[in-house]
């Protein structure tokens, strides 16, 4: 309480700012949320001509700017957003952390990478093209290094990945190419694999696809998954929904291994305070089940998937659950929604599934719209 009192008495908002951040991060830790709200809400009101520094202290020396910790403030106040499962105000939020940080003129490496890496998956799945230009940008321009060379390497897969689902091939392959020269694992060189995998049998490349899943296989065989991160142990449930239409039995076992790691929380981690993964989890499924016969099963968890991405605003997701449900029970209300997101994309893989299996009816579709 003392050194409190001789903190905010300093009128230094910046020391002030910072010890408000650190304690709204503690109650975060300990999920008293609506603790961590006004420590925040005090840090973004805060600014540098409050009061006068009696500490002796010039605002301009000292280490962190202001502009830091309201940047930090904004990304853990986007937090609370995604517990919430408002995901466009959380990347809204996200935004302005990151103009923040930029004006702060400090060069906190790891914070940085962290922000835009939390930004970035945001980018992937929403339609946010402020957000998603600004990650790009702050991405070709950040100073990577050992010590971040993890978010280096998600950052590049993400943007990659976002340029796949709208079928800008040469973009994808180019940010692809990023992420797989910086893989810091073997599990996450894994996913660099199965992204080329995916981006030749998309162009067409079926012996190059080939070549890289059997080599996939390989490596997955030889990975211990015990040890695996929450990203890295994401690669098991890719690779086994690909190879499934070729190998369900196989698709499976590799499935049922991915469910069966336990893997370590942080307590600032969003994992479990919404139901992204829940429904990635019931998509991959779903997946294994069309290909072992079990359509019924499988429709029931890609309903699952398709209303959950519909309540949170994943259009994206929710168009490519939408086809496939379309392919499987023949509603129109599925297809229309497919229907859509193809044609705002008409390069997108999802575009050419639905030339391919609904060439006729989509045109009753839109004539229904």
């Amino acid at each position: 309480m003392e050194a409190r009192a001789l903190v905010f008495s300093t009128g230094i908002a910046a020391l002030e700012a910072e010890v408000h951040y650190l304690t709204a991060l503690l109650a975060w830790q300990e999920k008293h949320y609506e603790e961590t709200l006004r420590h925040l809400d005090v840090v973004l009101a805060l600014n540098d001509g409050r009061g006068p520094y009696s500490a002796g202290i010039a605002v301009d020396k000292y280490p962190l700017p202001l502009a830091y910790w309201r940047s930090r403030a904004f990304e853990l106040r986007s937090m609370s957003e995604a517990i919430n499962e408002r995901f466009l105000d959380q990347a809204s939020l996200m935004t302005k952390a990151l103009e923040t940080f930029e004006r702060g003129l400090v060069r906190d490496r790891y914070a940085e990478a962290a922000m835009l890496f939390n930004a970035a998956v945001l980018v992937r799945d929403l339609e946010v093209p402020t957000l998603a230009a600004l990650v790009a940008d702050r991405a070709e321009k950040f100073a990577w290094c050992d010590a971040t060379r993890v978010f280096e390497f998600l950052v590049f897969r993400v943007l990659g990945t976002r340029h796949a689902l709208e079928g800008d091939h040469v973009s994808t392959l180019r940010y692809f190419r990023r992420s797989a020269d910086r893989a810091p694992s073997v599990p996450m060189r894994l996913l660099s694999i199965l992204d080329r995998y995916r981006l030749m049998r998309e162009i067409g490349e079926t012996t190059t696809a080939a070549e890289e899943l059997g080599y996939a296989m390989r490596l997955a065989s030889q990975t211990d998954w015990a040890t695996a991160s929450v990203h890295e142990r994401a690669a098991l449930s890719l690779l086994a929904q690909l190879l499934a239409p070729t190998d369900a039995a196989r698709a499976r076992a590799l499935f049922n291994r991915y469910t069966t790691i336990a893997l370590p929380r942080s307590p600032v981690a969003l994992d479990g305070h919404n139901r992204r993964h829940y429904a990635d989890d019931c998509y991959a499924e779903a997946q294994i089940l069309r290909a072992e016969g079990e359509s019924k099963r499988a429709v029931l968890l890609l309903v699952e998937a398709y209303e959950v991405w519909s309540q949170i605003g994943y259009e994206r997701l929710r168009a490519i659950a939408a086809c496939e449900l379309a392919e499987l029970t023949g509603e129109s209300r599925f297809l229309r929604v497919a229907d859509r997101a193809a044609r705002q994309y008409p390069n997108s893989s999802l575009a050419r599934r639905m030339r391919a299996s609904f060439a006729a009816s989509r045109e009753a579709s839109t004539a229904e719209v």
